[in-house]
């Protein structure tokens, strides 16, 4: 990934921030675990371990997914007492990558669903126009 790209996944993230107040964090990471991007409010958040770490749910959420016959992973949510993870799988995007935010815990799970699905459509979008 160079650096155009980079920013505009970037700029993209901190829009996704701004647009949805309860989304305290977000990172793109590749399937094998390395940061792409990312923006955050404020917090101590390593996107490079957040990276690593979506990686490692994803394999997991994947071999889980074709062991009991589910077909593909394309997301794992995790609740927790002081707030939300999604990983989502950026199927559309020219390389596999992944989408992992950070939610509180008063967040609508169906509208961050939402807007992260279009946070997705614009990252594949943005890559592919990056490399036309």
């Amino acid at each position: 990934m160079n650096k155009v790209e980079t920013a505009l996944l970037t700029r993209r993230l901190q829009d996704l921030l701004a647009e949805h107040e309860s989304i305290l964090a977000a990172v793109v990471a590749t399937h094998d675990g390395f940061e792409v991007a990312y923006a955050q409010r404020q917090g101590a958040l390593s996107p490079a371990r957040v990276a690593a770490m979506a990686s490692s749910l994803q394999a997991l959420g994947s071999s889980m997914a074709a062991e009991t016959s589910s077909g593909a992973c394309t997301d794992i949510i995790i609740n927790g007492t002081l707030g939300r993870l999604l990983v989502r799988d950026i199927t559309d995007a020219q390389m596999p990558l992944l989408l992992c935010v950070q939610t509180t815990t008063e967040t609508v799970l169906g509208s961050i669903l939402f807007a992260v699905r279009e946070c997705m459509a614009d990252v594949a979008d943005l890559l592919e126009r990056a490399h036309h």
